[in-house]
């Protein structure tokens, strides 16, 4: 009996080793352009463990700015993109692709709404894939990804800086690496466009 056991549990664990490895998702496509300050997936009842978005982005001036921020049935935020015109590309588009921030990798997660922020800037083709499978390592991955983001942002901001030949550098820094809610907080619960400041190192 205590071998029979010994297999259903084995065979329990293999099943959900398998099965954490086989992503199910959910697609929600936004259908018009989004050109100002929007709230989406209001009170969206899937449980999820992870969010991610495609678009296309259109800057329309230098002091435009795009950012998408999830809300939970907690109200705890996560932030899902922050696009401005010093990590756009050089004509001020962007596509995002599978993109996501602090939302990649979450535990059980029921979204009360998205916080989609406009200024001067138009969004198209705007995508959100939900992953409704566990991840069991969802802690490192979210710490790796976010890793990842703030490597890709300093080097954007890099080469927008060599372009206009500005004088500061940018690197991470223990700034960029909190949480967006965290950030909020040094600016009276409003986090402005920071136009690369985060990154500051010197310069």
């Amino acid at each position: 009996m205590k071998k029979y056991c010994k297999i259903l549990v084995l065979c329990g664990f293999i099943f959900l080793l398998f099965n954490n490895n086989t992503k199910a998702q959910k697609t929600i496509f936004i259908s018009s352009p989004i050109i100002q300050d929007t709230i989406l997936l209001n009170n969206y009842q899937t449980p999820m463990y992870g969010l991610q978005l495609d678009a296309n982005i259109v800057l329309n001036t230098d002091t435009s700015f795009i950012r998408i921020v999830l809300i939970d049935s907690n109200d705890k935020e996560y932030l899902v993109c922050d696009v401005n015109i010093l990590n756009a590309d050089t004509n001020k588009t962007l596509s995002l692709n599978n993109y996501c921030c602090e939302s990649c990798y979450l535990q059980m997660t029921y979204i009360k709404k998205i916080n989609v922020r406009v200024l001067n800037a138009n969004i198209s083709s705007l995508k959100f894939t939900l992953d409704t499978s566990i991840n069991l390592q969802y802690e490192k991955n979210q710490k790796d990804i976010l890793k990842q983001r703030n490597i890709e942002n300093v080097n954007k901001i890099n080469d927008y800086i060599f372009r206009n030949k500005f004088s500061w550098v940018a690197d991470t820094t223990t700034f960029s690496f909190l949480p967006y809610s965290e950030k909020k907080k040094y600016f009276g619960n409003e986090l402005p466009n920071l136009f690369g400041f985060e990154y500051y190192s010197g310069g």
